[in-house]
């Protein structure tokens, strides 16, 4: 414990802390053990959460808060004012950092940490562990920086915002990823998302319109137009029609619904068209083709490794007739139909009497067992 005469000490018990009358200016507080309430004042240091489950609401104290130890709860303080700034550290522990408003500089620390942005100016950094950073805006400029650190984390941007669209374009969220496999899930503002090390991806399923994403050369269009990637090898589209191509890593390249197009690249790629009438390209490399309901596949080459899987769409079928165990036993079950170079490939795999999915094949004669994955 600090030997500090002019700060404040809690207790080791469970303390609920409310400013009164200080002493001296700007005291330093420490809560230290117990599961505190602590209502900070601008008029405190640091604030020190020590041990256990705290709940500390900030009020741009001087030396700022740090959460300490167990899975804590910390409101940082309200306002439209970038002089004024908050100062949060969640500290070891699961913790639960809310900014709704004012600016701040916020850290994580270790743990899962879950963490919410309002309408704040921020510089985040992550920490380790498993995070997840939340923001909603209504009249934020910019996040100047979240750093997502080492870990699997989720930054989600899918949040309501006011303001037409092309007023939110004037938000910049600007996010690092290092050593994990991150997530951002755009918003309507201005993303530049560096995935850094590690397998990232990113998601537009919330846009209202489609998105062009192009990963070898960088381009943005659409929904996406304002928006700079730069090491990510995953891309989720809209319910619109997008148009979605990856580059020279193994990519996973998923359209959603609408009539996408999607162009793998160099790598070994993952498409997944989704519903819609799709249209696929693997390019080069051992291509995975999930079969959607009306799928053109324009580049199909066995000897090249690519393959059919029809996972995806037994799973999102309610009722099943045939349940295969081997490809052998579904390419029973599929119906081929030559029509010059091309090949028609269908199946009632619901036994309805209607086929659930219609599948081109350009430039192929016909499907073997090797060529599926169930």
């Amino acid at each position: 414990m600090p030997n500090d005469p002019t700060a404040i000490y809690l207790t080791e018990g469970d303390d609920t802390y409310k400013p009164g009358s200080l002493g001296v200016l700007f005291p330093d507080l420490y809560a230290l053990g117990g599961d505190d309430v602590i209502q900070s004042s601008a008029l405190l240091g640091h604030v020190d959460g020590g041990a256990g489950d705290d709940i500390i609401y900030g009020a741009f104290e001087r030396g700022g808060i740090d959460g300490g130890s167990g899975d804590d709860t910390i409101y940082g303080a309200a306002g439209r004012s970038t002089v004024s700034r908050s100062h949060l550290d969640g500290g070891s522990g699961d913790d639960h950092i809310i900014q709704r408003g004012g600016a701040a500089d916020i850290s994580g620390g270790s743990g899962d940490d879950l963490i919410e942005l309002g309408t704040a100016y921020c510089n985040l950094k992550a920490g380790s562990g498993d995070d997840r950073v939340v923001y909603q805006e209504s009249y934020a400029i910019s996040y100047k920086g979240l750093d997502l650190g080492s870990a699997d984390d989720v930054v989600d941007g899918s949040g309501s915002f006011s303001g037409s669209p092309s007023q939110n374009t004037n938000y910049v969220i600007t996010t690092f990823g290092r050593g994990g496999d991150d997530l951002v899930i755009a918003g309507a503002g201005r993303d530049v998302f560096d995935g850094g090390r590690g397998i990232d991806e990113i998601s537009y399923a919330h846009e209202r319109s489609a998105v062009t994403i192009n990963l070898r050369t960088g381009a943005t269009g659409g929904a996406a137009a304002h928006d700079t990637l730069s090491r990510v090898e995953n891309v989720t589209g809209t319910s619109f029609d997008d148009r979605i191509a990856g580059d020279s890593h193994d990519n996973v390249l998923t359209g959603g619904a609408g009539a996408d197009r999607l162009y793998g690249g160099r790598g070994d790629d993952r498409l997944i068209g989704g519903e819609g009438v799709d249209r696929l390209r693997g390019g080069a490399g051992a291509d995975i083709f999930a079969v959607g309901h009306q799928d053109v596949i324009a580049d199909f080459h066995a000897r090249q490794g690519d393959r059919l899987d029809f996972s995806v769409l037994f799973d999102n079928l309610y009722v099943r007739t045939i349940q295969p165990e081997t490809p052998a036993d579904l390419l029973t079950a599929l119906h081929q139909e030559r029509s010059g170079a091309n090949l028609f490939v269908t199946a009632d795999l619901s036994g309805d009497g209607v086929d659930d999915f219609a599948l081109t094949l350009l430039n192929v004669h016909a499907l073997h067992a090797r060529d599926i994955v169930v």
